[in-house]
């Protein structure tokens, strides 16, 4: 038997990949042998697993992999075969690709003239324009004189969502 009895990999950003575990139970009276283990359907993948062989009590872990190349749904079978009475074992697989991207707005800022000593701020919104999640770790400004705030890292932003940070401009040199 495997628990679960089927593995949803929900959403996974494209170009990037999930692995899930699932259990292979003997739940016989005689060993186990496991002739082959395989994935089908676009993105999934099964790692090598340690044993072909499995008591009689005994389960083993297999992992599983969705690695999403393209947005959309997928689905696939993982079948086990052996010479359990009920073999081969499928266990369906689905997953879906979704896209995410970060977009400011405004794009870019454009601060003025602004004193030596003053300082100047603006906002930015980050906004999530794809289809899945965007996690934001960290967040840096270059140049002299520029710094952010009212951002709380790490952030998850699901799609359609935005937040906003605060751009400070505080010139130490004329220039």
């Amino acid at each position: 038997t495997s628990s679960p009895s089927s593995l949803d990999f929900a959403s996974v950003v494209v170009g990037s990949g999930k692995t899930l575990r699932v259990s292979l139970t003997n739940t016989g009276t005689i060993r186990v042998y496991i002739a082959s283990v395989s994935a089908s359907g676009p993105g999934f993948s099964v790692g090598g697993i340690s044993t072909r062989v499995i008591p009689a009590g005994m389960s083993i872990d297999l992992e599983v992999t969705f690695q999403a190349a393209q947005p959309g749904a997928a689905t696939g079978n993982l079948q086990v075969v052996s010479n359990a009475s009920n073999s081969p074992t499928d266990i369906p697989l689905s997953g879906t690709g979704v896209t995410a991207y970060l977009t400011p707005a405004p794009s870019s800022l454009d601060f003025g003239s602004v004193r030596v000593g003053g300082s100047a701020q603006q906002t930015v919104f980050l906004n999530n324009t794809g289809t899945g999640a965007v996690t934001v770790s960290q967040a840096t400004v270059t140049g002299t004189g520029y710094s952010i705030s009212g951002l709380s890292l790490p952030l998850v932003l699901a799609a359609g969502q935005s937040t906003g940070m605060s751009v400070l401009f505080a010139p130490q040199t004329a220039g």
